[in-house]
């Protein structure tokens, strides 16, 4: 019981997500040019982002940029202008002109790597779809054997028994 407990866990988590994490932190002068650079590891179209470390428990988006020659957008806070956000060949870059103490601080980014035409992904993830379905419907599949017989238990023991009776025949 404990191991099919264990695998329904395993199926309700779904997809667990594993990607390279790249963390850069940054000690700043207010009022100083600050730029952070990682080596690019996706060589084909990506979805980048760059996020900032707040409260040390809470990570909040700073830009993201899909593909390698769009124009990157920055979150909610952070204005174009004061963050560049770029990506060459070999590196993925964030610019912040004229720093201030509120920008100091830790920031990492991370990417995924995506192709327009490529539906693996979604086929994945249907996959473990369906993996998660059968192990659901198996699950619920025993319940319901267990009731049933459980049910019919319960009317066995409630049913009378038939005892033979003695008649008694008279002779006239």
């Amino acid at each position: 019981m404990k191991r099919l407990v264990a695998l329904l866990s395993i199926c309700a988590l779904g997809r667990v997500s594993v990607s390279a994490l790249h963390v850069k932190t940054v000690d700043s002068q207010p009022g100083k040019e600050a730029t952070l650079t990682c080596s690019r590891i996706c060589q084909q179209s990506c979805l980048t982002f760059w996020f900032k470390w707040v409260s040390g428990t809470n990570a909040v988006c700073v830009s993201v940029m899909i593909g390698d020659g769009a124009k990157p957008g920055y979150c909610e806070g952070y204005k174009s202008g004061k963050f560049v956000m770029g990506v060459t060949n070999s590196s993925v870059f964030l610019n912040i002109i004229q720093v201030d103490v509120s920008d100091s601080g830790s920031y990492f980014w991370d990417n995924e790597s995506y192709e327009k035409d490529n539906h693996t992904h979604g086929e994945k993830r249907d996959s473990l779809l369906m993996i998660c379905m059968g192990c659901l419907s198996t699950f619920l599949l025993m319940i319901i054997i267990g009731l049933i017989v459980k049910l019919r238990k319960l009317q066995r023991a409630h049913k009378p028994q038939k005892t033979p009776t003695t008649l008694e025949v008279s002779q006239s």
